[in-house]
């Protein structure tokens, strides 16, 4: 009995506290206090942005979900990551020069929603670079930029306003249609796709669990780079792939080994797993 109490006090009490930011902020009297956003590395100035739609299909929840992805794109950089996080950001770099307090960062957050991960790839340095958050906790892999097999065709299709033409590729585990603009010479696309005489408006898997397509594109002058988020861990791409599914498949069990619960908190062996959307890009 003891056990079931300390149980659903750590989980009524800091499992809440964590999901919910504001809520947190207004229990322990920190809704005043100045966020402590982390440094920014600069990397670059984009010459063009382009906003992307992400429709992910999770055939084991049978559900479908749509995720706007923005790609900033410089001479010597490029930047994939949540659109509603560079809003945020844009809000925050605009109006709070000074510095922003949490109940207004929370409450930006809120408005613009969008997750903690992003890649960055560094040209020069031929280095692609993925920052992910799993339950506050920071972590990134790096790797060399990705080649892509591309088996380009003569077949066109007009995408976001431009005439684009077909290539396909496996990688990573799936069977990848790509459509590149020519008129367009950028060598790079959404995620790590790149290698085409153009940039890659849309990509898509022969499943069609993963559909990736421009809805805008857009000349810039901005600067980008990535922030530096409560000491990220380091890992390599393979043991991060596992952790994130190990999380997604059953949160109970990865969150037990969180050291903000008590031990008396870890799930026992046998409760249900409580499986999270999830459908990774990579399968291997």
């Amino acid at each position: 009995m003891k056990m079931k109490i300390i149980y659903f006090i750590a989980y009524f009490i800091f499992y809440p506290m964590l999901i919910s930011a504001q809520a947190n902020y207004e229990i322990i009297g920190l809704e005043n206090k100045t966020v402590r956003l982390g440094k920014c590395h600069f990397m670059d100035v984009s010459f063009m942005e382009c906003v992307y739609e992400h429709k992910i299909f999770d055939p084991y929840k049978d559900d479908i979900r749509i995720e706007d992805k923005i790609l900033e794109i410089g001479r010597n950089a490029i930047r994939y990551g949540d659109y509603g996080i560079y809003l945020r950001d844009s809000v925050i770099k605009t109006d709070y020069p000074d510095g922003i307090l949490r109940r207004d960062y929370s409450a930006i957050s809120k408005k613009y929603g969008g997750r903690l991960h992003e890649l960055v790839i560094d040209l020069k340095q031929n280095t692609a670079t993925y920052f992910h958050s799993i339950f506050g906790d920071h972590y990134y892999y790096e790797e060399a930029i990705p080649k892509i097999d591309w088996i380009l065709t003569e077949t066109k299709e007009n995408i976001c306003g431009y005439v684009c033409t077909k290539a396909t590729a496996t990688f990573r585990g799936r069977k990848w249609t790509a459509w590149y603009a020519e008129g367009l010479q950028i060598n790079c696309g959404p995620w790590k796709f790149n290698g085409l005489p153009g940039l890659i408006l849309k990509v898509e898997d022969d499943t069609k669990e993963h559909t990736i397509e421009a809805i805008q594109i857009r000349k810039s002058k901005k600067s980008f780079g990535y922030y530096s988020r409560s000491s990220p861990s380091k890992m390599d791409r393979t043991t991060f792939n596992k952790m994130l599914s190990d999380y997604m498949w059953d949160p109970d069990n990865f969150l037990a080994g969180n050291p903000l619960l008590p031990p008396q908190a870890k799930p026992r062996q046998g409760t249900a797993k409580k499986r999270l959307f999830y459908n990774p890009i990579e399968l291997d």
